[in-house]
């Protein structure tokens, strides 16, 4: 039986606050992580160790395992690993700065990686550990403007798949998250405004309505949550976990629906067609 579980990215109004308050309902010991320890003020609460981390950053990644391994004890490993922290983007291919991008991949998949490696010897003491990596739809059918995100979330999809199959032999369990849409603060987020010489200028307008009007259609956290650690506490737990809006629908349409069709349906919905390059009058 699972009896410990840390978190990454649990700040307030977001997945994994949520996840954080839901396994504590459970009766685990929860390590709750964020960059911000303020962030996460409202987890406060019997059950639920705040500790303060960043999965860019190494060395905050060592402090925080030889914290819970000191709460843990001696001989006494980490059941659950939660790898949620994650940054969502917006933004075009050709728009999006390469600081950005590799800020991106630096949270969403190297912070991953790093997460995993550092918190092993813990994982290896429990007699039932598992790792959950959080990917996304956006990893398996792509949407206009999405591009970083939607290749860092592929990437999670890949290497978590792979690492299944080489900690097989180690006894610990890794589940790859397909995640829909969920109510979180993301959406609450301004975007980020195009760039005055960007090709999509024109339909800016339409392509952030399209996105804020997805929030209507997302899964309530609550909801999400406790479908998520119903899951992660089963005995056999599943290898692929397939979780709110769109989680269903996206991975049957991408292998019963020609690429073509796809294509051209998420083109027209995000208004992409009425792009034109710009021609200097003669």
């Amino acid at each position: 039986m699972r009896k410990s579980v840390l978190i990454t990215g649990c700040s307030h109004g977001g997945a994994g606050n949520q996840l954080a308050k839901e396994y504590c309902s459970r009766g685990l010991h929860v390590f709750a992580t964020a960059r911000n320890i303020e962030a996460m003020n409202d987890l406060d609460l019997p059950g639920i160790t705040r500790l303060e981390l960043d999965v860019t950053n190494i060395e905050s990644i060592r402090t925080a395992r030889d914290q819970v391994k000191s709460i843990l004890g001696v001989n006494t490993g980490l059941d659950l690993l939660v790898n949620n922290a994650g940054i969502w983007s917006t933004t075009p291919a050709l728009d999006h700065e390469l600081s950005e991008i590799r800020s991106i991949f630096e949270t969403n998949v190297f912070g991953m990686m790093a997460m995993v490696q550092e918190f092993m010897p813990l994982l290896t003491l429990s007699q039932d550990a598992c790792i959950v990596n959080v990917g996304s739809i956006g990893g398996l059918m792509p949407y206009a403007f999405g591009s970083t995100y939607n290749a860092s979330k592929a990437a999670v999809h890949s290497y978590s798949d792979t690492l299944r199959l080489e900690l097989r032999p180690l006894g610990i369990q890794v589940i790859t998250v397909i995640l829909g849409g969920v109510k979180t603060n993301i959406f609450t987020r301004p975007p980020k405004p195009l760039p005055d010489n960007s090709y999509y200028r024109p339909i800016e307008a339409i392509f952030r309505g399209v996105r804020s009007g997805q929030v209507h259609k997302a899964t309530p956290r609550d909801k999400f949550a406790r479908e998520f650690v119903d899951a992660t506490l089963r005995p056999s737990t599943p290898r692929h976990l397939a979780l709110a809006f769109g989680s269903i629908v996206v991975p049957w349409v991408t292998w019963l629906v020609p690429g073509f069709l796809i294509n051209f349906r998420i083109v027209s919905n995000f208004g992409a067609g009425a792009v034109r390059i710009p021609r200097e009058a003669s």
